[in-house]
């Protein structure tokens, strides 16, 4: 492809933006990277995004003039939430921008999951939706289950669901009654709408992704297949390229079923479409008029710039050609790093203190070689914020083989370092590709919700109790009493100074006025681990030893009353309950939005809440008291606040 003239604005995350950056600097396009994308909630109603948006695109505008000696100006929306946005294209030819986008009318149909699948209805291509009635609430979907006789389990999938939990699964009645509402809730609040419909639960199936690119002529292009059925809570965690479980039968089924549905909407641009496979049967589940997160996966095992197919196709008619290099890596996989606690699936956002230094590893020669690049979207002394996705970072490893390429990944797993007051699922991640049945290939899109068990904490006692040594070892050293009552995440413990080897000295810092510590301690088991003993607050730590992440905190006294505390960093969304009212166990009394998720607040046991101490739209730390309460079994309940 011939080298093209111009300056081009990529928006998105840096750790896909960057590789968008490099194959546009290698067609010889002058690149600007804006690691935001404005606000995080773009909803239709939402104008101050589109004004944020607009403004940096002028000022972009500004900085690199539009003369004509300098080349066409082009926007490209990356992997943010304006690469589906029809109203970027508008937006852009109004200031004399490209976007590098397919045309509004196909961002439309594949910004409505619904008419996209309803398309592919029209044109004979099989999918799993039970009913193109789009439904608004509990009680029309109860009415639907009943009308038409539906059985559980039932899909429920977002017509725009986008950047949120556009997912969910009715596995039975009970979860009519609590957890439904609270999606839809979800839902109402990030989009501004509650507009679902209902799909057939394919058990045992495979997830695979198909990217393909389609030019101004009509001809088109296949990538390499994905496999994305490691995901939890329908979120894409790990993905294999190329997909090893799709026989020949079924990898024809997609291609004729692709390029069927972009013939016929005319998609322009590079995109790619979602399916599950059950041995030959092949099921259209959804798709995107847009690069996928992923996307360097399937370009170094495909040996072809996609952002370059992108170009040809969308940027001038007298454009031409693909840039064509050799094929890097004969199987590859891409691992997303969140800021969560994948144990008990909650956000967990938070302060950065520490990231190691290395970015890239490289091993081994013939068959055994392998490499791989670390993707990060934060720094040292960075926050992920909780009004954003939680994203980290994306691993990307690759080989000959996939002995090889697994091993690669699970040194990057094992030699990163991130601590602060945030937490990762980065552990997870090393654990889920240590499974026998991973390591095989004999997974499915349901296998890590239903099957897979990481461990919940270290088998010795001992390690557990170095958790709260750590945090006693620094109150002593501030001259502070450890006595009192401890706690390393769900179990009481008792700190033991002898437990604790520093390796070297070790380092005592402030964090807003309050004394952390960082080090290299040699566990009662032998080991060299690294240590970040972050303080949340007084009396409360997140503490990192190796690849395990406690919260521990220290009581001086028992109260005659129990406190309520933040699960999670976010905002309060809602309190459900006035004080001096009976709460009956398990009943949410709070909720807590963070990383887009809304995260309910409950005791295992019959109170009465006696003071809250936090107000709606406020906004609270982990561990932050959120409320008093008793255990009541004798008051009389009252009305919920609406």
């Amino acid at each position: 492809m011939d080298k093209i003239s111009g300056k081009a604005l990529v928006l998105g995350p840096c750790s896909v933006a960057k590789f968008i950056a490099q194959d546009l600097a290698d067609l010889g396009i002058k690149v600007e990277c804006h690691e935001g994308e404005g606000r995080t909630r773009v909803s239709p109603s939402d104008p101050e995004a589109f004004l944020e948006l607009r403004k940096i695109i002028v000022e972009f505008v500004s900085r690199t003039g539009l003369d004509e000696g300098a080349g066409a100006c082009f926007l490209h929306p990356g992997t943010s939430v304006w690469a589906e946005r029809p109203e970027l294209a508008h937006l852009c030819r109004d200031l004399g921008v490209h976007v590098l986008a397919p045309p509004p009318r196909v961002l439309n149909l594949f910004g409505n999951k619904l008419n996209l699948i309803g398309e592919a209805d029209r044109l004979g291509v099989p999918h799993l939706v039970l009913s193109f009635d789009p439904i608004h609430s509990v009680r029309e979907f109860e009415a639907a289950f009943k009308k038409n006789g539906w059985r559980f389990p039932i899909l429920l999938k977002s017509v725009r669901g986008r950047g949120t939990p556009g997912f969910f699964l009715v596995k039975g009645a009970e979860d009519l009654e609590h957890a439904l509402s609270l999606w839809f809730d979800q839902l109402r609040y990030n989009l501004d709408e509650v507009l679902v419909f209902a799909e057939r639960c394919l058990e045992g199936a495979r997830h695979i992704i198909q990217p393909f690119a389609r030019f101004r002529d009509g001809g088109s292009r296949f990538f390499p297949t994905v496999d994305a059925s490691l995901q939890s809570r329908y979120r894409k965690i790990i993905e294999f390229c190329p997909a090893s479980g799709v026989g020949p039968d079924a990898e024809k089924s997609i291609h004729q079923m692709s390029l069927k549905i972009a013939d016929s909407c005319h998609y322009l641009g590079v995109g790619f479409f979602e399916f599950l496979v059950d041995s030959s049967r092949v099921f259209l589940v959804g798709g995107a008029a847009r690069l996928n997160t992923g996307f360097p996966l399937w370009e170094k095992v495909g040996g072809v710039s996609a952002v370059a197919c992108q170009v040809a196709a969308l940027a001038d008619e007298k454009i031409r050609g693909e840039k064509i290099f050799p094929q890097q890596w004969k199987m590859g996989l891409s691992l997303r790093l969140y800021a969560e606690d994948p144990l008990l699936q909650l956000p967990q956002p938070g302060v950065v203190r520490e990231i190691s230094v290395t970015r890239h590893w490289q091993e081994g020669d013939g068959d055994q070689w392998a490499e791989g690049d670390l993707n990060l979207n934060i720094e040292t002394g960075s926050e992920v914020a909780p009004m954003g996705d939680g994203l980290v970072g994306l691993i990307f490893t690759g080989g000959e083989e996939q002995t090889a390429t697994l091993r690669m990944a699970h040194r990057i797993l094992n030699e990163f370092w991130i601590a602060g007051s945030l937490q990762t699922n980065d552990r997870f991640l090393s654990e889920l590709l240590s499974h026998p049945w991973v390591k095989e290939g004999v997974f499915h899109a349901g296998f890590v919700d239903e099957e897979f068990v990481p461990a919940i904490r270290p088998s010795s006692v001992s390690a557990i109790r170095l958790f709260a040594s750590v945090c006693a070892w620094l109150l002593e050293k501030c001259d502070d009493s450890i006595a009192g009552h401890w706690s390393v995440g769900d179990q009481w413990v008792r700190p033991d100074l002898s437990l604790l080897k520093w390796e070297g000295d070790p380092q005592i810092w402030n964090f807003e006025e309050r004394k952390g510590v960082s080090g290299v301690v040699l566990t009662p088991q032998g080991d060299r681990e690294r240590v970040c003993c972050f303080p949340v607050r007084p009396g409360r730590w997140q503490v990192r030893i190796g690849a395990w992440i406690f919260s521990v905190r220290h009581l001086l006294k028992k109260t005659n009353f129990g406190k309520l505390f933040a699960l999670v960093t976010g905002r309060v969304h809602s309190i459900l309950y006035r004080e001096n009212t009976l709460i009956h166990a398990h009943e949410p009394l709070l909720i807590v939005e963070s990383l887009q998720t809304l995260v309910p607040h409950a005791l295992p046991i019959d109170v009465c809440v006696l003071k809250w101490r936090v107000l709606p739209e406020a906004w609270v730390s982990v561990g932050d008291e959120l409320a008093e309460f008793e255990i009541s079994s004798h008051l009389a309940g009252q009305p919920r606040l609406s």
